[in-house]
């Protein structure tokens, strides 16, 4: 068959990006029977061979474009194998090991020492994270499945929207919150006055072990309302509808404006409970009233929302990331990419922020807006 008129795809120079490359002949790899032959190219631009899908030949300059194309470009493992002429294997560990070498939350902050605010919202989102113990493991199947999560713990700083401090632990206990609010304290830096949280015991119980008593706590009013729902759930059908309206209301004076008028609205609504749930709905909301109303004692000092949008719209970034991947490998693999996820979010400059506010954020990065110059600095090359 004439190979005239056929059209071979060319393959990219792994030293130089450059396109100009040519068959340089074959050698001999393997042993006896399990012996095979592997095809060079020579790159006319730059006068150096190469072979493909071979980690070891791939330059520092190729595996930072890998790393780019799975952080910037939104590209599945996949995609950029394909894209490359590499196997997915060598794709995903020449990506995390380029994401190994970048610089963590410390770094930035002893180099760089941003100037956030004093508010902070703080969640985990649970990623999964292979454990070859739990195909043994004697227990349930949701217990099984808790063998294989992580908790990635991340907080966002209201102020900049930046990320001053995440970590992967193995849940959101009260040790893996300590550890994570004394890092923030000790090594980070951050003076903290008010956290933004679902409202987790533990969670609040490290915060002021760390930072004092003294640190105001707001809960997360949707997360509230939906531990109210919960019990809402309970009530019978008759009362359903009134129950059902009591919460809508509670969670309209939460929203109000003012002080004085959020609470004697909510003195109005609870003030005649009838059912078993309607008691139980005015009891939890007494218990949790002083948190659900911090954003009002510190308003003439900073801005709390009382909502943890800023940390839940970032887990929903990152999750788009993650789909990717499925399941890392270790937790030490997690580890390395969400470091080097994190690290391009704080580096990349904000585009659709909306509101008369928060479009004054569009076009500087988290870090600019913590007074930190970024002019000609490149996020993979931090010296």
């Amino acid at each position: 068959m004439s190979r005239i008129g056929c059209s071979m795809r060319k393959i990219r120079c792994s030293n130089c990006l450059s396109l100009k490359t040519k068959r340089f002949g074959t050698y001999i790899v393997g042993a006896k029977k399990k012996r095979y032959r592997k095809q060079r190219f020579l790159c006319l631009s730059c006068n150096k061979s190469f072979t493909v899908k071979q980690t070891k030949n791939i330059s520092r300059v190729i595996q930072a474009h890998l790393l780019r194309d799975s952080l910037e470009g939104r590209s599945s493992i996949r995609t950029i194998a394909r894209r490359k002429h590499l196997s997915k294997t060598t794709v995903g560990e020449t990506i995390l090991e380029i994401a190994k070498q970048t610089k963590g939350s410390v770094w930035i902050a002893k180099h760089f020492k941003p100037k956030w605010g004093h508010v902070l919202s703080v969640d985990g989102k649970i990623i999964r994270v292979f454990n070859p113990g739990a195909k043994d493991y004697k227990g349930t199947g949701p217990e099984k499945a808790a063998q294989l999560k992580k908790t990635w713990i991340a907080g966002v700083d209201v102020l900049t929207k930046d990320l001053p401090h995440y970590c992967v632990a193995d849940g959101e206990g009260k040790i893996d919150m300590y550890e994570y609010f004394k890092t923030l304290k000790n090594n980070i830096g951050y003076d903290l006055k008010v956290l933004v949280s679902d409202g987790k015991p533990d969670t609040k119980t490290a915060v002021r072990i760390v930072y004092g008593a003294d640190v105001g706590i707001q809960l997360c009013i949707r997360h509230f309302v939906e531990t109210l729902k919960t019990i809402l759930r309970e009530e019978r059908k008759q009362e359903q509808a009134a129950t059902e309206n009591l919460v809508i209301n509670i969670w309209s004076a939460l929203n109000l404006r003012y002080e004085t008028d959020c609470m004697d609205v909510l003195k109005v609504l609870t003030g005649h409970p009838e059912t078993r749930c309607q008691k139980l709905i005015v009891h939890t909301l007494t218990r949790h009233i002083f948190e659900l109303t911090t954003h009002f004692r510190f308003q003439d000092q900073y801005f709390v929302p009382r909502y943890n949008n800023d940390v839940e719209n970032l887990f929903k970034q990152v999750s788009l990331r993650l789909k990717s991947w499925n399941m890392f490998r270790s937790k030490q693999n997690a580890e390395h990419y969400l470091k080097a996820w994190a690290l391009y979010r704080r580096f990349t400059k904000f585009t659709d922020c909306r509101g008369h506010i928060n479009r004054l954020k569009n076009g500087k990065a988290p870090l600019e807006l913590a007074g930190v110059d970024l002019t000609d600095i490149d996020y993979l090359n931090l010296k």
